[in-house]
């Protein structure tokens, strides 16, 4: 086993994000009680119960998925891992030989990726994870592709980036 150089977990810190998901959740099972269990008509227009029981289900699945979803970052001797659980059951190795540079840089979540998440730039060789905050580890790719995960401890990413022999310049700091 490597030697760990850096290592971070964040989670979602959007605390307006929880606020509609609840909401949402909410409604969806105050109409499935209202209209498959007690048997009432929910909506001038309901849906069919079996429709309301699958929305609920997908309803409570992305909201656990925002609640319990978190991004873990590595920084290793031998390349940099991340997953972003539930969608990421297994960690990612990015090998150093396929990264061309790696460095910390300042983003603007809506700006660039119109939100957080899961999320791509101005094409699809351009993807990011992020969570909240304003930095990231940005890694480029040989094959131009960039990824940019998220960080919330970016003198630390910074330092282990150094260490695995990436050249910092101030400009990317």
């Amino acid at each position: 086993m490597r030697e760990i150089l850096f290592s971070e977990t964040q989670r979602f810190k959007q605390w307006w994000i929880y606020m509609i998901c609840i909401i949402i959740d909410v409604i969806f099972i105050f109409g499935f009680i209202w209209q498959v269990i007690l048997g009432h008509q929910f909506g001038n227009n309901p849906a069919p119960n079996y429709v309301d029981t699958i929305v609920m289900i997908a309803m409570l699945i992305i909201t656990s998925s925002i609640f319990f979803g978190n991004l873990k970052t590595v920084i290793k001797k031998d390349g940099i891992y991340y997953r972003f659980f539930p969608l990421n059951l297994r960690i990612k190795k990015l090998s150093l030989g396929d990264i061309s540079e790696a460095y910390i840089r300042e983003y603007d979540a809506m700006g660039e990726y119109l939100g957080w998440g899961i999320r791509y730039g101005d094409s699809m060789k351009d993807k990011a994870i992020i969570l909240g905050g304003d930095k990231g580890i940005q890694i480029v790719f040989k094959n131009n592709k960039k990824l940019l995960l998220g960080t919330l401890k970016p003198f630390e990413a910074r330092k282990a980036l150094e260490e695995i022999g990436f050249k910092i310049s101030d400009e990317n700091s």
